[in-house]
């Protein structure tokens, strides 16, 4: 769709992370006979928190060479140790954020209101990165099987809580709970992503700290 050359999405990828990391520090460089400089520099020094995903060698190679954290797709004990021995190799310490259980959070008064707003977003997402995902080439732990909203509700993938279930969330899993905000799914309005983002920091995060 972008006249690119699916074969050099790794080069295309190199080249990108190198190109973000030296605008987010502030740098002046040229890049595609253009001067740039991005200001002002990002609050979280010496750039916002990256993490380089996939499932392959060369992704847990990659995040390793950029000194970058490392998201593998699935749960793959084998790209984990290849990333930790790589960042030991170079001298970088190793940032590793498996996928966990997967589950995709929306925070929510109102649950069921929400699931009849957004469900037909959520469902088109899902089925897409599904059909990104050949059962012989490819796995992730976030794949969906559901055909209908309602089977995508009882799978657990997508999961609209109140903030109240979201603590409780927190409280049964400790001090290393993960929430997964995903508030901009399959082309959902704005207004609806804000409401969730805004419950989970006002009732959520605030009452965790």
């Amino acid at each position: 769709m972008f006249g690119r050359v699916f074969e050099e999405r790794g080069k295309l990828l190199d080249e990108w992370l190198e190109v973000l990391l030296r605008a987010w520090r502030g740098e002046r460089f040229d890049w595609q006979g253009r001067s740039v400089q991005v200001t002002p520099r990002s609050f979280t020094q010496p750039h916002p928190p990256i993490f380089v995903g996939g499932q392959s060698k060369r992704g847990a190679l990659r995040a390793a060479r950029f000194g970058l954290g490392y998201q593998p797709a699935s749960n793959d004990a084998a790209a984990e140790r290849l990333y930790r021995e790589e960042c030991e190799r170079r001298g970088v310490t190793p940032q590793l954020r498996p996928p966990g259980s997967g589950e995709m959070i929306w925070v929510s008064r109102d649950p069921d209101r929400t699931w009849s707003e957004i469900g037909e977003h959520l469902l088109y997402e899902a089925r897409v990165y599904s059909s990104w995902q050949p059962a012989t080439q490819q796995s992730s732990t976030v794949h969906s099987r559901a055909t209908t909203v309602a089977e995508l509700r009882r799978e657990g993938l997508y999961q609209v809580l109140t903030p109240a279930q979201c603590l409780e969330r927190a409280q049964a899993q400790g001090p290393y709970a993960a929430f997964v905000l995903y508030p901009l799914c399959g082309g959902m309005p704005p207004e609806q992503a804000w409401e969730s983002v805004r419950l989970y920091a006002d009732e959520v995060l605030a009452k965790l700290r």
